[in-house]
């Protein structure tokens, strides 16, 4: 009996869908030196296409503008993302 081979190639697309409960804010951004939108390192690497460890090395090393708010929060400007 002589075997049949059969090949299956299967292709998919993948897409990612950030929800987070906190809203980006709009706040001064003293860089920009203007009203900018302000959002959380998750959601800056989700726009930037980064990881935010990669983000968070971002502002650790000045490249991106961002601000702390009085409770901790850290938010990134999105103007200075690209």
């Amino acid at each position: 009996m002589k075997w049949k081979r059969t090949e299956i190639a299967i292709e998919f697309e993948e897409m990612i869908r950030v929800v987070s409960h906190r809203q980006a804010a709009r706040a001064w951004c003293s860089v920009c030196d203007s009203e900018a939108l302000m959002v959380t390192p998750q959601q800056a690497a989700a726009i930037a296409g980064l990881s935010v460890r990669a983000v968070n090395r971002n502002v650790e090393a000045n490249r991106v503008h961002f601000l702390e708010t009085p409770e901790g929060l850290l938010l990134v400007c999105v103007n200075s993302l690209s």
